[in-house]
């Protein structure tokens, strides 16, 4: 490869032949679900809000939520009326619990905390600390859907835990809500239209096919394009709903308005059930293990966390870099699945020992997902390399 070329590779897992044909694989560690009535909702964001609708979480009320973060976390909060409260967060990625037990918590009805990058967190202290409080805990695992910490499964601490489909299965949206507790009526979901669930299937179909994970996609997919196409004009007044926006504004710029009451799509739920990727955890530790060896020696950037622990399934490789700008910039323009949370909520203040403000510019999240083999992740590491260690 010229290391002035760009790559193209999926930026989350795309579907493919052998998703579709391979037997559900059984995994090596506990999902985040299981054993637990999951309800399947429209994403991440939209799980986020229905547990704190289901909280009651209203105007007047205040939510701790960590100063590391992207919007869609925060945004749920101030559609509901309420108030985002920001926590610091350790070097660890863990609660700040020194700060949470010296801070008056009047009118904070629940607490936000996540498994950033896909790595368990020992929760069992927050746990206590919200008993005691009264507070109810939101475990996010949009970044771990399987994993354990000690002798926890992912989301099993919290009262509500949320993940996000598309961050390890091969589907384009979907999220999962599991409570606790069992609920005493669960929330009200309106099913997808027919023109959406159709849709639904021709996308995830297309995206595995500019990947050739259906081989030459041939006359087959050009007619399921085109099909595409049709639907497309055919609803063409209607607002398109909004993933990542370059701009921070108001929530509704990270909200559907139409999906927070919807259920998830068939395509999404028929994929988790059936399309479960054989490997899928044991090829994102070692893509994380293969970025943690390419990248050792850097002299202005190192592996956020080198050590993968036993029990985690990784969604990104935490790459902090020094001069982060200008670097974060070329990388996304060569083609490497690179995330960065650098657009935060208004009023997220500086506290001492908080290590989110820094991470939300100079940590690099680098793809590590199953669809990546080890010439991808060879390539995309020749290319940070590069960009890293320029002046």
């Amino acid at each position: 490869m010229n290391l002035t070329d760009s790559v193209r590779v999926p930026r989350l897992p795309v579907l493919g032949w052998r998703s579709i044909t391979a037997r559900p694989a059984v995994a090596p560690l506990p999902a985040m679900s299981d054993g637990r009535d999951a309800l399947l909702v429209s994403s991440g964001r939209a799980a986020i809000f229905l547990a704190m609708e289901l909280l009651g979480i209203g105007a007047g009320d205040r939510v701790l939520v960590p100063t590391y973060h992207c919007p869609t976390m925060i945004a749920p909060i101030a559609r509901l009326g309420a108030a985002p409260v920001f926590y610091p967060v350790d070097s660890a990625g863990s609660v700040d619990m020194n700060w949470l037990n010296s801070v008056d918590t009047t009118g904070v009805r629940a607490i936000l905390a996540a498994h950033f990058f896909g790595l368990p967190q020992a929760m069992g202290d927050l746990r206590k600390f919200c008993d005691n409080r009264g507070i109810a805990f939101i475990e996010d695992c949009a970044h771990a859907f399987f994993g354990r910490s000690g002798t926890n499964t992912v989301g099993a601490l919290g009262d509500f835990s949320v993940a996000s489909l598309p961050k390890f299965f091969p589907v384009l949206e979907g999220g999962c809500l599991v409570a606790r507790k069992p609920l005493n009526g669960p929330p009200s979901l309106a099913a997808p239209s027919a023109l959406e669930e159709i849709r639904a299937w021709i996308d995830c179909i297309e995206v595995g096919a500019s990947y050739a994970r259906f081989g030459a996609p041939g006359r087959a997919f050009d007619l399921l394009a085109s099909l595409k196409r049709r639907l497309r004009a055919s609803t063409a007044g209607a607002t398109a709903p909004v993933d990542e926006p370059a701009d921070f504004g108001t929530y509704s710029q990270w909200l559907d308005e139409r999906a927070l009451h919807r259920r998830s799509m068939a395509a999404s739920r028929w994929i988790l059930e059936h399309a479960t990727s054989p490997g899928l955890i044991e090829r994102r530790r070692a893509n994380y293990s293969l970025w943690t060896r390419l990248t050792k020696g850097l002299t202005q950037a190192e592996p956020l966390f080198p050590v993968l622990p036993p029990a985690a399934a990784p969604y990104v490789f935490p790459l902090r870099v020094r001069n982060p700008e200008a670097k974060y910039q070329a990388i996304r323009a060569r083609g490497v699945p690179v995330f960065r949370w650098d657009v935060v909520w208004p009023g997220v203040p500086d506290l001492p020992g908080d290590a989110g403000r820094r991470w939300q510019t100079e940590v690099f999240q680098l793809g590590c997902h199953q669809d990546l083999d080890e010439a991808d992740i060879t390539r995309l590491a020749e290319i940070v390399r590069l960009e890293v260690e320029k002046e």
